[in-house]
């Protein structure tokens, strides 16, 4: 048995339409093709053309050797060989070469204006030069020291481009030390929309320092005279060796001596202000400072593993290191070991701290008292030299230089200080 099924007039009608559509969309479409085959052809004849708008559209000088064109998955793009980016009208050289550069452009400009807007430039091969000058300022090669200058910088100033590096080396010279650490394998992302900048970077580290650092951050950023940019920046090293730290910070107390392991850290700023930060660290065989109880080559600590937290609050801030794994000559500090301060301050003075812990070890904060700068507190600690176990201990302080108030509870294990 058969039955013949009739399509409503009222389904007929929008598939009609649809049709018109589609079919309209695919003209459109070939004449665009048609057209973008038409001006690949024509394209070494435009190349003064190409160097204007681009001048025009990136705010760059950019001379090259050759290009292509082609009509890929995002869009029409073209491609530059042997290229040579400059800052225009400055002679200062260029900012950077390139074998290949590749600039995208907006299919929908394209078709429905006939006119050319760049989305996308992807850099590849090529070799940045960070500098640090003899007076300390910091620039990238080639660029004017008058960029550098955060007067009056906005983010619409910036184009509205999305840049990628690719499989390039970064370097960084500094003149001042007479060092040079060059990172290969180097990718970046840079894009703006709206109000919004993104920022990824990704390089193989020296083999002296990482294996491997990629570093992220995400903001939105107006005048900077008036504080109002928020950030999150994100970094994570592996594979850290922390003996050549002293080399990249020669002036900085507290340096690490030695150590290997992983490092992260998150920051994030708010209206020009740091307000949140957190470190996770896994570390070994961490030598913080010479130690007369140790040998040279015996580590301060063998494993220290744990989240340092930092925030910034209404009358002061709050730091915590929670998770902490230690280990040092031997012996380990039980699971899941806290410890946190919270410091109240005004605009010109201590008013107070609260320091915590479900946990402490006094022998084992004898190496970080020897990394601190010398002073009454750390010649006192060293001379009694506490040794013993803090359970569950809380020490508050309240007050001013002249009147003050304390209060301290622990429960004590093996307590004894140097005779």
């Amino acid at each position: 048995m058969t039955s013949n099924m009739r399509i409503p007039s009222f389904f007929r009608r929008i598939a009609k339409q649809l049709y018109i559509v589609v079919a309209l969309i695919t003209i459109v479409f070939v004449i665009g093709m048609v057209a973008f085959r038409l001006a690949v052809t024509q394209l070494q004849s435009y190349r003064g053309e190409i160097q204007t708008w681009a001048q025009d559209a990136l705010g760059l000088t950019i001379d090259f050797n050759r290009v292509d064109a082609r009509w890929a998955l995002s869009g029409p793009e073209l491609t530059l060989y042997d290229v040579e980016v400059s800052i225009p009208g400055t002679g200062d050289g260029s900012i950077f070469s390139a074998t290949q550069t590749s600039i995208g452009l907006s299919a929908i400009t394209f078709v429905k204006k006939r006119r050319l807007a760049i989305t996308r430039l992807i850099v590849s091969d090529t070799r940045l030069i960070i500098e640090r000058l003899e007076n300390g300022s910091v620039r990238l090669r080639g660029a004017p020291e008058q960029q550098n200058a955060n007067t009056g910088f906005r983010i619409e100033d910036l184009p509205a481009v999305e840049v990628i590096v690719r499989n390039s080396t970064v370097v960084f010279e500094d003149a001042l030390r007479d060092v040079s650490w060059e990172f290969p394998n180097a990718g970046l992302r840079f894009a703006r929309e709206g109000n919004q900048l993104q920022i990824e970077a990704r390089a193989e580290a020296p083999a002296a320092l990482a294996s491997r650092i990629d570093i992220s951050a995400e903001g939105g950023v107006s005048a900077l005279e008036d504080n109002s940019e928020n950030w999150r920046i994100v970094a994570e090293l592996r594979d850290l060796d922390l003996s050549a730290l002293p080399e990249f910070f020669p002036d900085s107390e507290g340096i690490p001596h030695a150590g290997v392991g992983d490092v992260s850290v998150w920051f994030d700023l708010i209206r020009g202000k740091l307000e949140q930060a957190t470190v996770q660290l896994a570390l070994e065989n961490l030598h913080l400072g010479d130690n007369p109880e140790l040998s040279v080559a015996e580590p301060n600590y063998e494993t220290l593993v744990g989240t340092i937290e930092w925030s910034r609050q209404v009358d002061g801030w709050q730091v915590a290191f929670s998770n902490v794994n230690l280990r040092r000559q031997s012996r380990s500090w039980p699971g899941g070991v806290s410890v946190s301060l919270q410091i109240t301050e005004s605009a010109d003075a201590l008013n107070g701290f609260r320091l915590s812990s479900s946990f402490l070890r006094l022998e084992d904060i004898t190496p970080l008292i020897l990394a601190l700068p010398e002073n009454f507190f750390t010649e006192s600690w060293l001379a009694f030299a506490p040794r013993g176990d803090l359970l569950e201990f809380a020490f508050d302080w309240n007050g001013g230089a002249d009147t003050f108030t304390y209060s301290a509870e622990a429960d004590f294990r093996d307590i004894g200080i140097s005779e």
